[in-house]
């Protein structure tokens, strides 16, 4: 079998944020649809890595697929989002009691609360460089 190139290669980005790979700590609880409230208690959890655009979670028992979810995300200070699950992977072992990860888009988050995730992501990547 012989392949030839047609055409030139193009290189497409399909990711609007750049995505950190960061172990936080988030909490947070299952909502039914966008315009429903939770009573249930927040659950804590640990981030996989962080975006502009969104985040993946880290966690001990599955959420379904595009469920949403309120977060509470601890930097420097708490940022506040309602995410919807749009992935949910199993895994058979993952890191320690966590064999889920979910990766959750943005839906309802001000956009001071987005740039504090940015900037976070920012920082942390100077700080990286710097140790080597």
């Amino acid at each position: 079998m012989k392949i030839q190139t047609l055409s030139q290669i193009n290189k497409i980005q399909r990711r609007e944020f750049f995505r950190f790979e960061a172990n936080l700590p988030i909490r947070y609880r299952i909502f039914e649809s966008a315009n429903s409230k939770s009573n249930q208690e927040f659950i804590e959890a640990v981030t996989r890595d962080i975006s502009g655009g969104g985040l993946c979670i880290r966690l001990i028992e599955p959420v379904e697929m595009d469920k949403y979810i309120e977060c509470e995300l601890i930097l420097s200070t708490k940022v506040k989002f309602i995410g919807k699950v749009v992935r949910l992977t199993e895994y058979d072992t993952l890191h320690g009691q966590y064999k889920y990860e979910i990766g959750v888009s943005y839906k309802n988050i001000d956009e001071p609360m987005r740039e504090k995730i940015i900037s976070y992501i920012f920082q942390e990547q100077r700080r990286l460089l710097k140790k080597g």
